[in-house]
């Protein structure tokens, strides 16, 4: 439960600002495996896990960018945007690396692997990063700067 759960976190948690707003995302996630394609094909290129991570990052954001101007500039619903933008990213992924995965096992053993899916005693890293996450959702919700 630990090791899966806060994948759910990291993705729930954002996604309640947007139904919260009577909005929805129908795309968070394919955004989502397409930022972990750009990780996993850049690690396995040879970068660095931190060039991964940015790619990763700025991978779901032009994704986002993407989404957010096509509903408020274009005027399309976020209903369609979102779905079209759904089968568009799994179509990528998929033919991209044609129904295949990438691996990262070469990050066994390294400093950023320990930081990503390690342990912290018995605990899974991955449940503290949730944590934290849900920590930090909470701050930017209490006070007026959010």
């Amino acid at each position: 439960v630990f090791v899966s759960l806060p994948l759910i976190v990291f993705m729930s948690i954002p996604l309640v600002f947007i139904i919260s707003s009577g909005q929805i995302d129908l795309s968070f996630a394919s955004v989502f495996g397409m930022g972990a394609w750009a990780f996993a094909a850049s690690v396995a290129a040879g970068l660095s896990p931190v060039i991964g991570l940015m790619a990763a990052l700025l991978t779901g954001a032009a994704c986002g960018i993407v989404n957010g101007l096509l509903v408020t500039k274009v005027g399309l619903s976020p209903l369609i945007t979102t779905l079209g933008m759904n089968f568009l990213l799994r179509g990528i992924i998929h033919v991209g690396r044609a129904g295949y995965g990438i691996s990262v096992a070469q990050l066994a053993g390294t400093p950023f692997y320990n930081v990503l899916v390690g342990r912290l005693g018995r605990l899974p890293i991955q449940m503290i990063w949730a944590l934290l996450f849900t920590f930090i959702d909470k701050v930017i919700n209490f006070f007026a700067f959010a």
